[in-house]
C-alpha cells in the first residue's frame, strides 16, 4: 500500500503543507499579505530551479557526476530559501531526481 506518515499517506501531503509545517502559517496570527506573496514568490523560485534543472539533466548529456552536483546546488538553493526545510526538500523534490537519475544513468 501507500506508505503513511501518521495518519496521512502521502498522497495527502502537498508541499504546502510539509514546507509550512512550522513555518509561516503555523503562527497565531494570521500571517500578512506581504507574508504571503513573500513565501509564494520563494516556492515559485524553488519550483523554476528545480523544474530547470531537471530539464538540463535530461536533455543534455553530462556526466553522472555533473549531474550530481546540480542536484547538490538545487538541495543548497531550496535549504537557504527554506532553512530546516530539509525533510520537506528530501519527500518532495529528491524523489524526481533520483528518479531522473535512475532513468538517464542507469539505462546507460
Amino acid at each position: 500500500g501507500r506508505k503513511r506518515i501518521g495518519v496521512y499517506s502521502m498522497k495527502d501531503i502537498t508541499s504546502y503543507h510539509l514546507l509550512h509545517y512550522k513555518g509561516l502559517y503555523m503562527k497565531k496570527t494570521r500571517p500578512a499579505p506581504q507574508e504571503i506573496a513573500q513565501e509564494n514568490k520563494k516556492l515559485r523560485m524553488l519550483k523554476f530551479m528545480v523544474d530547470f534543472t531537471l530539464s538540463l539533466i535530461y536533455q543534455n548529456d553530462m556526466p553522472r557526476e555533473e549531474a550530481l552536483l546540480h542536484f547538490t546546488k538545487v538541495r543548497r538553493f531550496a535549504l537557504k530559501l527554506f532553512p530546516e526545510k530539509e525533510l520537506a526538500f528530501e519527500l518532495l523534490y529528491a524523489p524526481k531526481f533520483k528518479r531522473a537519475m535512475r532513468e538517464i544513468y542507469v539505462s546507460h
